[in-house]
Order: C-alpha cells, then structure tokens, then sequence
C-alpha cells in the first residue's frame, strides 16, 4: 500500500509544482531532516483537480485496494499566513486549521472513492467530521485508535511497533493492536474492536544502510507478525524468544542480513577477523540508541557518515535474553548440576568482558572508528568485575559490603545513561546479582 503524504510533507513536490502551494516562494529539497511549512493549497479547485488526476494514475499503478495519504504533521503555518485562506476558512466558518484539514481530508476522500479505492491517513485527520469511510492509522497511541473505533471509523495501530524506537521484541509482542481502554478508561465493544484492521511494523530510514537495515527490521519484524495474528492471551515471553532464535536462523538462511552484516561491519572497523571477535564481546552488550536521542546527539542529516560503531549494534541483541535466562538458572535452580553450570557460564561471560579491553586499545591508534565506544569499553570492563565480585559473594555466602553495593549501584546507573549513541541490554541481571550477593 502505497502512501503519498498531502497536505504537508510535500516540499518535494513544490519544488517542481510551486504553484500548488499554499505560499508562492521558491521550495528546494533538504538535506536536513524535521517537519516544514510548505502545504498544499486546499482552497483551490485547481489543486483537486491535480490530485483527481494524481490518484487516478496512482490507482491504476497499484492493485490495492486501499491508498494512504497522510495527513500527518501539518502545522497550518502557512494557511494562516495566506490571506486567501483565512479568508476562505471565515467564509466557511472555520475557527480552525483542524477543520480546513477535515475539509481537504473530506475532499480528497471524494476522490479517492471516484477511482474505487480506499483512503487511509493518519491519525491528524481524525475530528468528529471525519468521514466514516476513511481508516485511521495511528503513529501517537491506542488512544486516538479508540476514538476512531467509536467513532466508527476503521483502524491500523503503528504506534507502539516504531523498530527505529530500538524497542525489544518483548515490549512490542506485549503490545496487542487492540486497545482495552479508551481515553474514558472503558473497553470496547466487541463491534467497536473489530473495526481496528490490525497493526503496521514501521522503519524510518534516515539511519540506516543497505548493510545495516536487515539487522534495525530483522527478526523483531517476526515477532510483531505473530503478534498480529495471536490473540492478546499470547503473552509467553520466554518462548517467544526461544522461538524467535529458531526463526532468526531460518532468516539467515534465506540470505537476509540481519547476521551477517553486523559481523561484516565490525570487521571493517577493527581491521582483521581476531579483532573483530573481540570488538564482538562489547558490540553484543550494546543496542543503538532510539532514533530521536540518536538525531539529538549527532544532528543526523542525509550528509552524515554512516558505518560507525553503533550501525553495527543490533536492537535486542540475543545476549540480553541469554544473560538474563543465565542469571535466573544461577539463582533460582534447585539442581546442583544446572547451578554449577550456569556459574562457569557467568564466569566466563564476565572475564571476557574484562579481557578484551586491551586488544581494543592497542588496536585504537590504526582504527580511529574504534574511539567511538572508548566509555563503553571501560565500563565494560568494571562491569566483568562487578559480575565476578557478585559470584564470588553469592558462592561463599558473604554478604557484600553497603559500600561495594553502593558503588556498583552508582556504576549501573551511570552505565545505564545514552552515551556513545548506545545503550547497554546487560544491567537488569547485574542488578539481580548485586541485590542476591547484599542478601547472603
């Protein structure tokens, strides 16, 4: 389903078609990223009469039934700096930018039923005007989701499945497209409920490669389609990891790239395939930022360098459900055997967090890319202590000091900070061993 934004988001197509705007000035394309003035003039027949033939050479290219056009992140700047327009809009007693939206929405809607299609915008054109027949997809909530659906209007949930949030696959699985509760706090109908179509997965791709756009989709992707087709009873998170491994593999397997283009990247950062592995112990401890804190410390722009240190993350990457099965056979096992095993297992994670900091070090000076994470290489490797001080307290049945707990509480929390454009996945089972290693 094809999506064609109107009427904001359109400077691309002012800058070849300036007279459909709503302000005569030149338009040029932008380098930058972020929401712009320039709209579509709604007040002009010659306007309807471009789309009427736009949407029916769109209707005819795309075979689905349904085609979006947006809606989205119109501000009104530019309406209301058009005398015309606020001429047009007193003329029909609109006390708002909202209501002249409605009437374009209203009017493009027209248009798109002429050449027997089905109009989806976001949730910007919802109002109580809003024609029935419109569908309602969501990107700011469940709660404008439920309005539409008591409004009788249809809808699609995007909200919480933004996989450039960096989110877990656990979070999203949890979220189900069906909302309980409305802005009132009270459920809906049974035929409310089934007026919501499903949910839409959603990747924005101002940061991402072709390397690196297999791993930021894949296999959280798999997830939220089973999401999609299980009811909400389907809350098993510790199977669907378990099975979301299996399904990442067979991914693999079909030449996706969510595997192998991480690995491919941290080879061209550290220069050889033994650094790689070793840059591999920190780069599995970390996942990328969210998109909007990434924008806010690198002014991300089209002109940015991509290829760094955090291209190569993976959102959810499988250490952390691995560590935090690990720590729980650790402490919770009754079987001598399984507690002894996941204790070597420890052992040797937490070492090797603390022995492949000087490799990268020495490598650093001929691999500049390599500074990028020089915190999280340091904490890293307090944080190998701090495993392995915990172990040694919960083994011998000391309880660890007030002062050890609280500095490695602090060093948690600091830990816990965006820095270096990544986050680390590994501080709710260290948190666990602290809490256990206080107690005995």
């Amino acid at each position: 389903m094809p999506e064609f934004d109107i009427p904001g988001h359109v400077t691309s197509w002012l800058v070849g078609m300036p007279e459909l705007g709503s302000i005569q000035r030149p338009y040029e394309i932008s380098r930058t990223f972020g929401i712009w003035d320039g709209a579509l003039d709604p007040t002009r027949d010659s306007t309807y009469k471009f789309l009427d033939a736009f949407i029916g050479e769109m209707a005819a290219l795309f075979p689905d039934d349904y085609l979006h056009f947006g809606g989205d992140e119109s501000n009104g700047a530019d309406w209301k700096a058009n005398p015309g327009i606020v001429a047009f809009m007193k003329a029909h007693s609109m006390k708002s930018t909202d209501q002249l939206q409605t009437y374009f929405s209203t009017r493009v809607l027209a248009l798109v039923n002429k050449h027997h299609k089905q109009m989806v915008g976001w949730d910007e054109i919802l109002t109580p005007g809003t024609p029935k027949d419109a569908v309602i997809q969501s990107w700011r909530g469940v709660d404008s989701l439920a309005v539409a659906a008591k409004q009788g209007n249809r809808g699609i949930l995007s909200a919480p499945y933004y996989l450039d949030a960096m989110k877990t696959a656990e979070r999203m699985y949890l979220d189900d497209p069906i909302p309980e509760y409305s802005t009132a706090n009270t459920t809906l109908t049974s035929d409310q409920q089934k007026l919501i179509l499903g949910g839409e997965v959603c990747m924005w791709a101002e940061q991402i490669t072709p390397q690196t756009v297999d791993s930021r989709v894949w296999p959280r992707t798999a997830a939220l389609a089973e999401r999609f087709w299980s009811p909400r009873r389907t809350r098993d998170i510790p199977d669907m990891y378990r099975r979301l491994a299996v399904e990442s593999i067979r991914l693999d397997g079909l030449g996706l790239t969510h595997i192998s283009g991480p690995e491919s990247g941290l080879r061209q950062l550290a220069g050889s395939e033994a650094a790689a592995t070793q840059l591999s112990v920190l780069i599995s401890t970390l996942s990328p930022v969210p998109f909007h804190e990434r924008y806010k410390q690198q002014k991300t722009s089209q002109l940015t360098p991509m290829g760094n240190a955090v291209d190569y993350t993976r959102p959810d990457p499988p250490l952390r459900e691995d560590l935090r099965l690990q720590v729980d056979r650790y402490l919770t096992s009754t079987s001598t055997a399984e507690h002894n095993a996941a204790h070597e297992q420890l052992q040797a994670l937490f070492q090797s967090w603390i022995a492949f900091g000087p490799t990268l070090d020495a490598l650093a000076p001929e691999h500049p890319k390599l500074n990028q994470l020089t915190l999280r290489r340091s904490q890293l490797s307090k944080l190998g202590q701090l495993g392995l001080q915990a172990l040694t307290s919960i083994e011998s049945h000391t309880a660890s000091t007030a002062a050890w707990t609280d500095e490695q509480n602090a060093l948690l929390k600091t830990a816990a900070d965006h820095s270096e454009l990544t986050d680390f996945i590994i501080l709710p089972p260290l948190q666990q061993l602290i809490d256990t290693a206080g107690k005995h």
